[in-house]
């Protein structure tokens, strides 16, 4: 779980093994292309403080085994727990999808209206035209070219599908 504590960002990087290479990978996307990380706070596994470094962030560690020296952090990641569980129990869809279940979960909360302003608004500087759509509803959505040329011509144009997510380009924008 990842937060850009000036924004309320929040995204999660599902890893089944961590190691330094994920995290660096996980630590890019999360940052984008556009934006800076000037600080970058972690309890100190060395998978992160590895990544950290080659990342060049500044990385002030909380101490460890002292859950309360990183609260914020240990907010949120039960956060991510509820909201994942919520998604699955919601949808019906089995537990080993709980990857994709966090991230639309994320993706929500980031576009979510709060009194005039969210995370997305906050971090990119406008608002997200994607459509709020719950985890696992069904859908029509646009095939992609090679499949759409195995469709009838005079059939529809969408294919019946289930929504598992947004697909969004590194530092969270959605392009559409």
């Amino acid at each position: 779980v990842m937060l850009d504590i000036g924004t309320d960002w929040v995204d999660l990087f599902p890893q089944g093994n961590a190691t330094a290479k994920g995290n660096e990978r996980a630590f890019r996307e999360f940052q984008g292309p556009e934006d800076k990380v000037k600080s970058l706070y972690c309890d100190n596994a060395l998978a992160l403080t590895k990544a950290a470094e080659k990342c060049g962030y500044v990385n002030p560690t909380s101490t460890p085994y002292r859950s309360e020296s990183n609260a914020i952090a240990e907010r949120w990641v039960r956060t991510v727990h509820e909201g994942t569980r919520t998604n699955l129990e919601e949808s019906g869809i089995p537990l080993k999808i709980w990857p994709r279940a966090g991230k639309h979960f994320w993706f929500a909360h980031n576009m979510t209206d709060t009194g005039g302003t969210c995370p997305y608004f906050k971090r990119h500087g406008r608002w997200c035209k994607a459509k709020a759509i719950p985890f696992g509803a069904t859908i029509d959505f646009r095939p992609s070219k090679p499949m759409c040329k195995k469709l009838p011509k005079a059939g529809p144009n969408g294919i019946l599908g289930i929504m598992l997510g947004y697909r969004l380009q590194p530092g969270g924008r959605w392009s559409g």
